[in-house]
């Protein structure tokens, strides 16, 4: 038998060990569920509606910053000799949402728009595959290592909640 929480909202398991969404608390594994269903949002979008909203804000033009969303969102890519879509990622969703609504831009997600912009180009102009584009892309844009700092340095702004 499953133990549960008492507090309003609670979580528990149910039969399958799946833990549950009740309200009050977010469960292990939101963040996952909360991109899987921010990815699906996009990927329904009507092809540069976000671009439209995202370019006058960056360096990108309308048609770049769709091939970005194409390319995070929308194309399957060659993995482990699978042609398959990238997973689902919160931060990266969250950048994506951040940018589309202009509403607190994070200087990360500028560094992951130049990562993604970069990551593509080497997958289209030179044919490297995704693996390949990835670790160049890293050594000059290394969005994973500073969205990891802003979110540290963001933590020690917040004030303590004791």
């Amino acid at each position: 038998m499953s133990e549960m929480n008492t507090d309003a909202g609670a979580l528990g398991e149910s039969a399958n060990g799946i833990e549950l969404e009740t309200g009050a608390k977010k469960t292990i594994g939101w963040e996952d569920r909360h991109a899987d269903r921010y990815y699906e949002e996009v990927r329904k979008r009507k092809p540069y509606s976000d671009a439209r909203h995202i370019a006058p804000r960056t360096r990108y033009n309308v048609e770049q910053i769709e091939e970005i969303r194409q390319h995070v969102f929308i194309k399957k890519h060659m993995r482990d000799g699978r042609e398959i879509r990238f997973d689902a990622d919160y931060d990266q969703a969250q950048a994506w949402q951040r940018l589309s609504t202009g509403q607190s831009v994070w200087d990360s997600d500028m560094i992951w728009l130049e990562h993604e912009y970069f990551e593509l180009t080497l997958m289209r102009e030179n044919g490297y595959t995704y693996d390949q584009a990835h670790v160049i892309t890293n050594q000059t844009y290394n969005w994973h290592e500073r969205v990891e700092e802003e979110k540290s340095r963001r933590a020690l702004k917040r004030p303590s909640k004791e």
